[in-house]
């Protein structure tokens, strides 16, 4: 019998919480694929105070997953964006309430701030970075840390030399890493994002129907409609204003369409505001903030998905959408070629022109037969946390092994 290897995560997530991010699916992946010697704990942020108190250790499930959860404090409203980072507000009240983290085998992050909430452990450490970070010199960027740049890369630094493990959610970025910190190259590694297939899974044609009617209907949505789905935050990050100005070009050539953004965040009311002054009430519908279980129910009655983003690692909300069976239109952007071929089940936009964003949307509302099911199915299979993950529970092992010793 292997010996139980115990995990502090440090980051502000609440796994069974009602919140949606990249982030948190990876992390829900995570634990849900883990083999049974791998114990999580989770100092997190609750969005349930009363079932997951601040403060105090709640046994959590997961899927058939069991795993220990400690908040730190209360998540903020997860729908849009707080006036004090919620990372912030995890490493203030982490200096005050963080258990002693001696009895644990490894320290792990998706944030190298967090680590500093663990600078006196001699414990290894492990950190998941979701982006090459060289985009908080980008002032246009949602990044806060772009106000000080500097700041962050001497941080990043100090951090980045005391891993023991760097898991990098973008193969350039891996390698971007390795040369930027030369020492460190063999513990740095590229990991895939994943697909949770027992929640996001293509489903029968007449169900289909069934449910579009009760889903979408009430929104105005026709049978004969083409639904062109987008899950995000809606802020500069993911550029729906680019989809807006596409999908204006698109309704030039064809009027059978109909937009589905689920998300919120910043740009909300502009982009609400945009599209009533463009007359595109009736075609475009905001769902607003959804669940997990409900993002894969609206996906899994759409036509297409699409992806604006300025940037990205990679997505989990394609891999989702893909193995729902949709074909995809997305900006060149972060792994977005590791699953989208182009003229097989979707279309890359390698500019950021809404004419041409919206000429590749109509190839594909062309094609929505040719592109659509087993050609996108396929592309996600090799993304599940069993294939994804495995290096990530390797390294675990080698890792506490070394510090067993």
């Amino acid at each position: 019998m292997n010996k139980i290897i115990k995990i502090a995560v440090l980051y502000p997530t609440d796994p069974v919480g009602n919140v949606i991010g990249g982030i948190e699916s990876f992390i829900r992946g995570l634990i849900k694929a883990a083999p049974e010697h791998i114990e999580y704990n989770i100092f997190g942020a609750t969005t349930d105070s009363v079932n997951r108190p601040v403060g105090k250790w709640t046994r959590c499930q997961l899927g058939n997953k069991i795993y220990n959860y400690f908040p730190l404090c209360v998540l903020g409203d997860t729908k849009k964006r707080t006036r004090i980072p919620a990372t912030f507000t995890h490493i203030f009240n982490a200096e005050f309430k963080l258990p002693d983290l001696t009895g644990f085998d490894i320290i792990e992050s998706h944030r190298i701030e967090h680590f500093i909430s663990a600078r006196s452990s001699d414990k290894p450490w492990n950190l998941f970075l979701h982006n090459t970070m060289d985009i908080v010199r980008n002032k246009s960027s949602d990044i806060r840390w772009k106000w000080m740049p500097g700041f962050y890369f001497w941080l990043e630094k100090k951090i980045v030399n005391k891993t023991n493990s760097l898991f990098i959610v973008r193969e350039e970025g891996a390698e971007l890493y390795r040369k930027k910190y030369p020492l460190k190259k063999e513990s740095i590694a590229f990991v895939a994002t994943n697909v949770d297939a027992d929640l996001f899974f293509p489903i029968e044609p007449d169900i289909k129907i069934t449910n579009r009617e009760s889903l979408l209907g009430p929104y105005g949505v026709a049978k004969n409609e083409i639904v062109i789905s987008f899950v995000g935050r809606l802020d500069s990050s993911k550029d729906p204003m680019l989809l807006i100005s596409s999908f204006k070009e698109l309704l030039m050539q064809r009027n059978n369409i109909k937009l589905v953004l689920i998300g919120d965040g910043v740009l909300m009311p502009k982009l609400k505001s945009i599209v009533d002054e463009s007359g595109l009430g009736e075609k475009v519908v905001f769902l607003g903030f959804k669940s997990a279980a409900e993002v894969a129910s609206i996906l899994q009655v759409s036509d297409i998905f699409t992806l604006t983003s300025a940037y990205e690692g990679m997505p989990i909300a394609l891999t989702e959408a893909m193995s729902c069976g949709l074909p995809v239109v997305t900006t060149d952007v972060g792994e977005v070629h590791k699953l989208v071929k182009p003229g097989f089940n979707g279309e890359i936009c390698e500019t950021r022109s809404p004419v041409d964003f919206a000429k590749y949307l109509n190839i594909v509302c062309e094609k929505i037969a040719l592109y659509s099911g087993a050609p996108c199915i396929e592309s996600a299979r090799p993304f599940t946390p069993e294939l994804v993950f495995k290096k990530v529970y390797n390294k675990y092992e080698q890792l506490a092994r070394n510090n067993f010793l």
